[in-house]
């Protein structure tokens, strides 16, 4: 932040030392898949977001499969769902979760499988229209052999886990020469720390759809959160993170 500010450029600029997008797409999140409402539906979709992320794992497959499908009925054509299992299930189960997905709106699915085998994310990704992702489970896998055969094609990066901003740029630019996606999320961040993950989606520049819209999840912030127009957050210009504490 400081360098890119004695240099009186922003910090995605900085980082990538290219031109980037200030305005970057993001998904809502909108809880679990079973509890979800058609309110919330409706205000996502009049707010503009192109990729709604929901929670499931946490009902019965069958439960949830018609949860998803109440839901996909709302969604305007090219609106789409992002799904988070958070571990939740067995490589039979996840196959039968999969297979009932058939005909829904899935961007991608995330961490299904409770003992992420490289093997069986592998076999699975193989079988589905949508991208299989990992977060959490990252930490457990072999760097070396992940990127040499990829078990899927998303990581999602988050700056604490991945030990600040610039172990996760290299760890996107690691991922991209071995055609891997890289989603950058925020996990509960401040105002300070979601537009240091912004800036580093906007350095990597590989326009997917990122998991930044949290900050209205915070009752009091340290500081101006970036602002979310049209399912975007749109960067501030100004040099550094462009962040200002509050007293």
């Amino acid at each position: 932040d400081l360098l890119a500010q004695q240099a009186g450029t922003p910090l995605a600029a900085y980082l990538s030392n290219h031109e980037y997008r200030r305005q970057l797409p993001v998904n809502t999140m909108l809880g679990p898949a079973i509890s979800v409402s058609e309110a919330a539906i409706a205000d996502a979709i009049a707010a503009g977001f192109a990729v709604i992320k929901l929670k499931v794992g946490l009902a019965s497959i069958t439960e949830e499969i018609d949860a998803l499908r109440r839901v996909a009925a709302q969604l305007p054509s090219g609106l789409t769902l992002r799904l988070d299992a958070n571990r939740a299930w067995s490589m039979a189960e996840t196959k039968a979760f999969c297979t009932a997905l058939s005909g829904l709106p899935i961007e991608s699915l995330e961490e299904p499988l409770a003992q992420p085998d490289p093997g069986h994310l592998r076999e699975l990704g193989r079988q589905l229209p949508f991208h299989l992702a990992v977060d959490e489970s990252w930490r457990q896998f072999d760097p070396e052999a992940f990127f040499e055969q990829p078990p899927v094609r998303r990581l999602v990066l988050k700056l604490a886990p991945c030990g600040g901003l610039l172990p996760a740029l290299a760890l996107a630019r690691r991922a991209a020469a071995a055609s891997v996606e890289c989603v950058v999320t925020t996990g509960l961040d401040s105002a300070c720390g979601t537009l240091a993950a912004a800036h580093l989606a906007a350095a990597i520049g590989n326009g997917l759809v990122h998991g930044l819209a949290t900050t209205m999840w915070v009752a009091e912030d340290t500081g101006n959160p970036p602002a979310i127009e049209a399912g975007r957050l749109i960067l501030p210009e100004a040099g550094g993170l462009g962040f200002s504490p509050r007293p």
